[in-house]
């Protein structure tokens, strides 16, 4: 106490005002739990807020046109205007004939009769979303619409004679990449060549214009609904939907995290009564002071709008509102007869009734046709007479509560007019509406349009509490400011400006600060920390003529890696982050881009070396091998350390690691510590790795390899491909994910325990056999395998191939997971492929197709071999499909022993070298997948042939011939 009063005040004022700008102690304090608390949560706020800020102003913004300008979509209201009227005398076939001519053998959902192109059809959708048509004048079925039938459809529908076709068989565009097209997808693109920039598409399957477009739309979608729902094609394809949900996770789950931490801060740095010494209730000037006002403005807004719209994406399912049931409709129906009886038809016929569209239904037991025209009410008639009938309230009543048949009707509303339950926001929805109150379980409203008998939706206990907690909030659904517009308008812009505020100031904020940290540059006169630089002082040196002193350059460290799988490359960049972790400078490398000239500039390098196959480089190492290796390049100034990587199942373990290791030492270079040999990424020795590297750093990181953990994976279908086969019988599998979400890449790796099931793992776990397999398909619910049974010496079969072809038992489960393998993973473009397999490596080219074919990739060439045609063309049917279909461009099959001289498939590369020559040529990638004895090492022998050995070099330094060869 004398210290402070003798004089310490003098000074306890700016230290008291530097602590509230850094937070940091003075030396010697101790630290509350409450502060190191609030220390962590501004560092979370501060450094995840850089992270995301960019990505919230974008959705603030991105949103407010959304709220206007939804994505599009094409509602059976807006498909009946480009219907033309029904032309009764045309229809000679009855729904019986339509259903049979479709094979439709199960009672439909629903079962309409429109024109097209001048012909009338039956569409007829089933229970699983897809659509089936039928002509109603002659009773073929009618699929696989050509682009010129696509684009007769549309002249005559829409009236637009100057349309041309834009695009033919589009599998997924920017407009149809999610799941909700997969049963209309392929489409025809149909420009109408208007003012508008109108565009249509046309599904090949139904010849149904199922969606349409205009240019302002597409454009205002660009800067709305697509960077909101970040609905980029790259990550949001209906075919790799789970990168794109969990990159949505993680990102929203960021910026909550970061509101959240933000409300916390902004609270505690108020001071309403006490204020700070500038008189103000915020500590704060300029741009932080403008953050955390808007921040305490805006605060909770910004967080319920960041939960609730993590919540529209119903993680688990939470929340989400369930379908109806198949048997729920039949039942409302009360019928589950297979057809749909039309007696009116005749009375149309006579009588010219006009319609567009005409549903045939059931309701109650009852057969109605529902018939409709643009700008007209929906007239519903008896299926049989064409008599007008009456869809009463009670006996939509009483259909409806035979959906839930141990339920009564608690109450019945005649809807003509919007409510907080039922009403448009953004889609536009049907009035009137009959709503049916039901006292089961979950209290259960449905929807039902009273003027066609349709049910329109169905609302649960869960899809009332989702109604209020996660879509009231995030879309501003609130009937009462909808009905009092623009009143709605002027509180959505009240509650999304002071979000854009925050993000805004966070943008400028997060800029200076990146610039203090000296993560970006620093221009002059940019209002950063070169501002006033005439009196500046720079790392605690003057500033000559409004130049900074150079700072002395460290002595930088190569890390250097040979990766087949990308393990090696994973640890070489752990590497590195250690090394920069201690402030040195590091360059990282793959060795096959590694020159000797490299090697003598550097002082000290680190290594990380797999070996693959039977003791050889990866791939994209070759070059390395066998152009540094077979030189001695004098390297007396260089320490080294190396770890190398590999499986001890193998007799050349690490073998090519050892020879890096001796072409070093006589080189001249000076290894700093033993090297380090790991197994299969045993802890143990990585640790051991991260020790020795603490040595040049003085820090040991941890180098643990976390691998995804194996799961349970049901054996669902198991077939004999080649009975009778001259080789090992071969087993097509698929497996499906007991936990649901799965999702892998053509070219990655099933890893599975063998010989065990799911409950033997479960209840003993101890060292097993791991055996890994190619993936033979893309990610659609299920993996599929293609495995020979191996033999051993005695007879005996191998023990993982017998116990997935024969022991296990249908229905049991496996543990399985996933190994990522980015050495074989396809180009992202359309580039040719040629891709060259034997044997059952044919599992892989196979997955490789369905990638490309989905992604609508033509430029394929296959050359596959094996020992016989008639027993041996596995997924044969598949590969002349794509060729006939133009997806494969050319097909090599090549079989052994159909012939007195054997020929393979490396004779075939041989015989088409000119070809192989000309597509390389044109930026062809080459795969190859199959046996590592025979196959692989011939078919490089004759690449290099023909491509030259430094050509294929070339190839393989840059990513453009890769293997998975076993």
């Amino acid at each position: 106490m004398a210290q402070v009063e003798s004089g310490s005040i003098a000074i306890a004022g700016p230290q008291i005002r530097e602590r509230q700008r850094s937070a940091r102690p003075l030396p010697g304090e101790r630290i509350s739990f409450g502060k190191r608390f609030q220390r962590v949560v501004i560092t979370i706020h501060r450094w995840i807020g850089i992270g995301v800020c960019v990505m919230v102003m974008t959705w603030f913004i991105s949103g407010l046109v959304l709220a206007y300008v939804p994505f599009p979509k094409m509602s059976a209201a807006e498909k009946l205007k480009y219907l033309t009227p029904i032309t009764w005398s045309l229809v000679h076939v009855t729904p019986a004939q339509g259903l049979a001519a479709v094979h439709q053998a199960t009672y439909p959902k629903e079962m309409r009769l429109e024109m097209s192109a001048g012909r009338p059809v039956y569409r007829i959708e089933s229970w699983d979303g897809s659509t089936l048509t039928a002509a109603a004048d002659t009773g073929e079925p009618v699929s696989g619409v050509t682009a010129d039938q696509a684009l007769a459809i549309v002249r005559t529908q829409l009236a637009a004679p100057q349309a041309t076709i834009k695009a033919a068989d589009v599998d997924s565009d920017q407009w149809t990449m999610t799941g909700y097209w997969n049963h209309q997808r392929p489409f025809h693109v149909i420009a109408l060549n208007d003012a508008a920039g109108s565009e249509f598409h046309v599904s090949v399957h139904t010849g149904e214009v199922v969606l349409g477009t205009t240019r302002t739309q597409r454009m205002l979608n660009w800067v709305g609904a697509i960077p909101h729902w970040l609905y980029f094609e790259s990550i949001r394809r209906y075919t790799h939907t789970g990168l794109w949900a969990w990159l949505i996770y993680i990102v929203s789950g960021a910026a909550i995290l970061v509101s959240i931490s933000g409300l916390w801060i902004g609270i505690s740095r108020m001071r309403l009564r006490s204020r700070y010494t500038n008189g103000s209730w915020t500590p704060f000037t300029g741009w932080m002071k403008w953050h955390h006002v808007t921040g305490i403005v805006g605060g909770v807004t910004l967080a319920l709008w960041l939960i609730s719209g993590f919540w529209t994406m119903y993680p688990g399912g939470i929340l989400e509102q369930r379908e109806i049931e198949n048997s729920e409709y039949q039942r409302y129906a009360g019928s589950s007869a297979t057809t749909f009886p039309f007696g009116a038809l005749a009375n149309f016929q006579a009588s010219g009734v006009e319609a567009s569209r005409a549903t045939l239904r059931y309701v109650g037991g009852r057969a109605y046709a529902v018939l409709e025209r643009v700008s007209a009410k929906p007239k519903v008639v008896d299926a049989l007479t064409g008599a007008p009938a009456l869809l009463s309230t009670a006996q939509l009543a009483q259909a409806a509560r035979s959906m839930l048949p141990d339920s009564k009707v608690v109450s019945t509303t005649y809807l003509d007019h919007s409510d907080e339950y039922w009403h448009s926001a953004y889609f536009k929805k049907k009035l009137p509406v009959v709503r049916v109150v039901l006292d089961d379980r979950m209290a259960t409203w449905f929807h039902i349009d009273p003027e066609s008998g349709e049910v329109l939706g169905i609302l649960d206990r869960i899809g009332r509490v989702d109604r209020w907690t996660v879509v009231a909030i995030h879309d501003v659904d609130l009937n009462w400011l909808l009905t009092r517009r623009p009143l709605w308008d002027f509180f959505l812009f009240a509650v999304t400006i002071p979000g854009i505020l925050i993000a805004l100031s966070t943008l400028v904020i997060s800029y200076r600060r990146l610039q203090r940290n000296k993560i970006i540059p620093t221009f002059p006169g940019a209002g950063g920390p070169m501002k006033g630089r005439g009196t500046a002082r720079l790392h605690g040196g003057p500033v000559a003529n409004g130049t900074p002193p150079q700072s002395v350059v460290e002595e930088g460290i190569l890390v250097v890696h040979a990766s087949q799988t990308g393990t090696a490359e994973i640890l070489a960049n752990k590497t590195a982050d250690s090394i920069r972790a201690a402030g040195r400078p590091v360059v990282v490398r793959n060795l096959g881009d590694v020159q000797a000239k490299d090697l003598a500039r550097a002082t000290t390098a680190m290594f990380v070396i797999s070996t693959t196959g039977d003791g050889d480089p990866p791939d994209q190492s070759q070059v390395f091998k066998r152009r540094m290796m077979h030189d001695r390049a004098p390297l007396p100034g260089l320490r080294y350390g190396l770890l190398a990587l590999g499986d001890r199942q193998y007799s050349s373990y690490c073998s090519f690691a050892d020879s890096v290791d001796r072409w070093l030492s006589t080189a001249g270079a000076h290894r700093m510590f033993d090297s380090v040999y790991v197994n299969d990424r045993d802890p143990t020795a990585l640790t051991r790795w991260a020790r020795n590297l603490g040595e040049l750093t003085g820090r040991v990181d941890d180098f643990t390899l976390n691998e995804v953990p194996f799961r349970p994976w049901r054996l669902v279908e198991r077939r004999h491909l080649n009975p009778g086969s001259a080789g090992g019988a071969a087993y097509h599998l698929r497996l499906k994910s007991e936990d649901g979400f799965a999702d892998w890449e053509a070219g990655d790796i099933a890893q599975i325990l063998a010989g065990v099931t799911w409950n033997d793992f479960r209840s003993e776990p101890h060292d097993l056999i791991q055996r890994e397999f190619s993936i033979a398909n893309t990610t659609n619910g299920g993996i599929d395998l293609l495995i020979r049974q191996m033999r051993l010496a005695d007879g005996r079969m191998g023990v993982a191939s017998g116990f997935l072809t024969e022991r296990i038992q249908m229905g049991e489960s496996i543990p399985l997971r996933v190994r990522r393998n980015a050495s074989f993973h396809g180009p992202d473009d359309d580039r040719p492929m040629l891709l060259i397999a034997n044997g059952t490596g044919i599992a892989g080219v196979r997955a490789h197709l369905q990638r490309r074919v989905s992604l609508g990739h033509r430029r394929n060439w296959v050359i596959f071999g094996e020992r016989n045609e008639a027993r041996d063309l596995f997924y044969g049917d598949e590969l002349r499909a794509w060729k006939r279909d133009g997806y494969i461009e050319q097909l090599d099959l090549v079989f052994s022993r159909d012939q007195i001289q054997r020929y393979y498939v490396q004779d075939r590369l041989s015989e088409r070298s000119a070809d192989v020559l000309a597509w390389t040529e044109r930026g062809a990638s080459i795969f190859v997948c199959g046996s590592l004895r025979g196959m692989a090492p011939a078919v490089s022998e004759r690449l290099a042939a023909i491509l030259g050995a430094d050509g294929l070099d070339e190839l393989a330094r840059s990513g453009r011939y890769r293997r998975d060869v076993y």
